[in-house]
């Protein structure tokens, strides 16, 4: 499963000139679920989201009194969580066309109940003064966001990005979630 997290100020999803939902200060997170993903996966990505340390000692003070950088996570600081569904994150350059091919990502239907999965599980670990929203699955959206910082990452469950990847068919679940 690939996730690009970005700490925002804010940020809202709009189909067809519908704005569906908005948070304020959180993180946008774009979801790519890959044909081999599994729950281990979801377990891994729900525990980044969720306790990842991006915002300094004191959100939202003067710069030169924000205190430690990197302390906060969402569900610390209480803040919101914008999930969008982007199967695009799985896709693979095409070596001589130039087109992309995006084979590696997991078919809508088993895509959208993995999706919703995550989804659950994100809010689950939050606190109940935080917002969970998502776009519209498999919809045309437009994902406006105030990026914070920028602090934007890429990550993904199979790599493990400095903690322990899920590796198929072995329960990595919880390892490395304590060395966030």
């Amino acid at each position: 499963m690939k996730l690009v997290i970005q700490r925002v100020l804010s940020a809202n999803v709009r189909v067809e000139e519908t704005e569906v939902s908005s948070i304020g200060r959180g993180v946008v997170v774009l979801v790519g679920i890959g044909e081999d993903d599994t729950e281990l996966d979801v377990d891994w990505c729900v525990s980044r989201i969720t306790k990842t340390s991006l915002w300094p000692e004191h959100i939202g003070a003067d710069p030169a009194e924000e205190g430690k950088p990197w302390q906060q996570s969402v569900a610390s600081a209480h803040l919101d969580v914008l999930c969008v569904s982007q199967f695009t994150l799985c896709g693979v350059l095409k070596k001589k066309k130039g087109g992309v091919s995006f084979h590696r990502a997991m078919r809508p239907e088993r895509a959208k109940e993995m999706y919703e999965t995550l989804l659950q599980r994100v809010r689950t670990e939050l606190p109940q003064s935080s917002k969970v929203e998502d776009g519209v699955f498999g919809a045309r959206m437009h994902v406006s966001l105030v990026n914070d910082g920028p602090v934007t990452l890429s990550l993904d469950s199979r790599t493990g990005n400095g903690t322990t990847p899920v590796s198929p068919g072995t329960d990595h679940s919880r390892e490395g979630v304590d060395n966030l």
